[in-house]
């Protein structure tokens, strides 16, 4: 369920969040406030639940999916806002979706990932993918999740978030 609050109010410092930008690249991160006063920018969405592990999960989500883009050289459609969280339901990879085993060992690699990019600054996003994609622990998520969706889901959830791809907009 996607919904958009009626007033502007801080997070709530009990419950974990996924941010993710709303234009272009949609990374994102996961996350519990540590102050009672924070509010969310305009130019970035987030998922909000009480379980830690499934803010871990969403954000590995949305990186793989990100990642995803950039590997077959496509470009990010401008404005996302929801796209991603409807890509992440059409690629079929919705935390009830997913048995278990996989949700824990996604969620295992996530939290590895993100103690190893705490505190880095990226020129870009696709930068931050490039550096992210060298990890074991994100080679070992993309080899979960590949092993997971379907290439025709992938690519009904991919065509959600970006355009075609630099040689196919070449051959149209």
């Amino acid at each position: 369920e996607v919904k958009q609050p009626s007033l502007i109010t801080p997070l709530n410092v009990n419950k974990y969040y996924v941010a993710y930008r709303c234009d272009r690249a949609f990374t994102a991160f996961a996350f519990k406030p540590q102050h009672p006063n924070i509010i969310i920018e305009s130019h970035v969405a987030y998922i909000e639940s009480s379980e830690e592990k499934v803010a871990y999960y969403y954000a590995a989500i949305l990186n793989y999916l990100a990642y995803k883009v950039t590997q077959l050289g496509r470009a990010f459609i401008r404005h996302q806002f929801a796209r991603p969280l409807l890509a992440v339901y059409m690629a079929g990879l919705v935390w009830k979706d997913v048995d278990e085993d996989t949700r824990l060992e996604v969620v295992k690699c996530s939290k590895v990932l993100h103690e190893k990019a705490l505190n880095k600054e990226y020129s870009n996003q696709r930068v931050a993918l490039k550096d992210v994609e060298r990890l074991s622990e994100f080679k070992k998520l993309v080899e979960i999740l590949d092993a997971k969706v379907s290439k025709e889901n992938l690519e009904i959830a991919l065509g959600m978030v970006s355009g075609k791809g630099v040689e196919e907009e070449n051959e149209g």
